[in-house]
């Protein structure tokens, strides 16, 4: 029997190994304390996650209308009136971040980073001066005299079509204006498009005290939501790498905010397709889009299937990796929004009906049948009162134009 254990010592121990392991490794594993590598990586919870309604408004916003609201989370301008000496205070965020059940709201500030707003504190009024151009073009087969019956031409036919077009007035930048600045947006009076990649635009945005974005942490808000991160669209043709520099900047952006205060989260506004650029995704804390169903291209009408499927496709890519995908759609009439509202559900989106101009917090309530908002806008229209359903691109803050909701 000894001969027998000796001989066979070796495959005796190999069998008690492979007995005895499976239970010792379930033991280390309930031990406490003991790290267990999970099988599936599962992406980091955003700060924006549990939010499942949201309101929009960019001017006249009011801490207690604001408050009153609600909506989980709030996008507002960081300032009454856009200009600096009437920016809310760390009290008034404070204010509306509690809900009137008393739970937590995420208050974010708006700003624009793909474009320069001439009623900001940091423009330089001299930094653009004002040119006279004609609105639409003027084809040399208008300019030529069109011939008559008899075969003569016809004087001042050319001079008649010359007439129809429309002087209007743009700036452009000064000489002496920083590198970064561009024209100004035709659609969209007082802002000027920007080199976003340039060193000097970026430090404005973020990275001193005065910077913007620094305002808006020292002030409390919870977050930004980040406008024109699509700009890079209207430098393709000459750019080619707009795309990945709009990335570098909001993941600079993005960093700079967190190492501020740890938390903050980055919500851009359109530029789906930034979504499947490498380190886009891990810079941003969810996204938002603007009429992805309605109004684009045409006011008041569904948009293309194709172009609705492909900015699906992209937001897609950020509710996989646990962002929320926030969208906004200027529409006010139930017969609208009801249909509306169950689609972006089911895709999984959180939607907010409001108006273009943004001058206003739409609430659930205000969403009504259209024969009901129209009886209102022609009762305030009687009145001499300026409807609160009309569908206004452009807002005047202080005289000065500022486009918002809608902007492209």
């Amino acid at each position: 029997m000894i001969r027998f254990f000796v001989a066979n010592f070796r495959v005796l121990l190999l069998m008690a190994l492979v007995l005895v392991a499976p239970m010792l490794a379930a033991l280390a594993l309930s031990m406490p304390g003991f790290a267990q590598t999970p099988t599936l990586a599962q992406p980091p919870r955003s700060p924006l996650a549990g939010i499942r309604s949201w309101g929009y408004q960019l001017q006249k916003a009011d801490a207690g209308v604001i408050a009153a609201s609600p909506y989980d989370l709030v996008v507002i301008d960081y300032s009454k009136t856009g200009e600096d000496d009437e920016a809310f205070t760390p009290e008034d965020v404070r204010r509306m971040q509690v809900k009137p059940d008393g739970s937590r709201r995420i208050v974010m500030a708006y700003l624009s980073i793909g474009e320069a707003e001439s009623y900001r504190y940091y423009w330089n009024v001299d930094w653009a001066e004002p040119l006279r151009v004609a609105e639409g073009a003027i084809t040399d087969e208008d300019d030529e005299e069109e011939p008559a019956a008899d075969g003569k031409a016809k004087k001042g036919a050319g001079k008649r079509a010359a007439t129809t077009a429309k002087l209007r007035t743009l700036r452009v930048p000064r000489l002496s204006a920083p590198i970064w600045l561009g024209r100004e947006n035709e659609t969209w009076a007082g802002n000027f498009l920007v080199r976003y990649w340039e060193k000097s635009w970026q430090n404005i945005i973020f990275g001193t005290p005065s910077a913007y974005l620094d305002r808006i942490v020292a002030a409390g808000f919870d977050g930004v939501f980040l406008d024109r991160v699509d700009a890079y669209t209207g430098v393709t043709g000459e750019r080619d790498s707009g795309k990945a520099e709009m990335v570098q900047f909001v993941t600079a952006l993005s960093a700079h905010a967190r190492r501020l205060k740890p938390g903050f989260a980055i919500l851009p506004q359109n530029g789906e397709d930034l979504l499947a650029e490498p380190g886009y995704i891990a810079a941003i804390d969810g996204i938002a889009k603007e009429d992805l169903l309605f109004g684009h291209p045409n006011e008041g009408q569904p948009n293309p299937a194709a172009a609705v499927a492909t900015s699906v496709e992209r937001l897609n890519l950020a509710s996989r990796a646990n962002l929320p995908v926030l969208v906004v759609e200027y529409v006010l009439a139930k017969e609208k929004t009801d249909p509306l509202s169950a689609d972006l559900l089911g895709k999984g989106f959180i939607p907010y009906f409001g108006i273009r101009s943004l001058d206003r917090l739409v609430l659930p309530e205000d969403l009504k049948p259209a024969a009901v908002l129209a009886a209102a806008a022609a009762a305030a229209a009687k009145s001499g009162k300026a409807s609160a359903t009309r569908s206004n691109p452009v807002r005047k803050i202080k005289g000065k134009a500022a486009a918002k909701g809608g902007k492209r």
